[in-house]
């Protein structure tokens, strides 16, 4: 049964890809706070960017903003599907139209992420890590979680 969040109710709360699978929720006006109920026996450091799952909570937020509404239209519109063979020639004509758009690049391969899970990076992620240089910003993997 899903319920509503608001001030003073309690709920089931999943923390950090439910490490913590049980704790409770308790939403405040200026906010929501907490109590873990059942932790590893070792402990478990909660670090920075990780989820809150409330399963039996109707949060009421969208999904996706305005912006991010016009956002998928942009993309959409301009949307490109290829083969491997021609896979790095549209990366580069991509990285060039932005560039010539001044239109921000993310450049969210899965760059380094071999290098994340196994300590040596493969040469397409080495590439990868080098065509990012171009872009205003790139997206890495987390690693180990």
């Amino acid at each position: 049964m899903s319920m509503p969040v608001r001030p003073g109710i309690s709920s089931a709360a999943w923390i950090a890809a439910a490490r913590w699978e049980s704790a409770k929720a308790f939403t405040r006006p200026a906010g929501a706070a907490v109590r873990i109920t059942h932790a590893p026996a070792k402990g478990h450091r909660l670090r920075a960017d990780k989820g809150i799952n409330l399963p039996d909570s109707n949060l009421r937020l969208p999904a996706l903003t305005g912006k991010d509404r016009d956002d998928l239209r942009f993309v959409a519109a301009h949307a490109v599907e290829c083969g491997f063979e021609r896979l790095a020639e549209v990366q580069e004509e991509i990285l060039w139209i932005c560039e010539a758009a001044h239109v921000p690049v993310i450049w969210a391969t899965q760059v380094l992420e071999t290098l994340a899970k196994e300590g040596m990076p493969s040469r397409a992620e080495i590439t990868d890590a080098a065509m990012g240089h171009r872009a205003e910003c790139v997206m890495l993997n987390k690693g180990r979680t």
